[in-house]
């Protein structure tokens, strides 16, 4: 690409979040959504959902739906 081209585009570097911050998601989700859920459960779906958002959040969705 030429110089001028490159010097107007925005650079954006996406990467993966930690375990740690999946967790303070999960945790903040479960909070909002008034669930009970003790922080080692939520470091364990942090840990499982290999550092995805989606993936933690569609955990703890099937396991609050097993509960019911």
């Amino acid at each position: 690409m030429l110089p001028t081209v490159v010097d107007r585009c925005h650079r954006f570097d996406f990467g993966r979040p930690t375990v740690e911050q999946v967790a303070r998601v999960v945790g903040r989700v479960a909070a909002t959504e008034q669930i009970d859920i003790e922080p080692p459960a939520i470091a364990l779906i942090a840990r499982h959902a290999t550092r995805q958002l989606p993936g933690s959040l569609g955990t703890l969705e099937q396991l609050l739906a097993l509960r019911r």
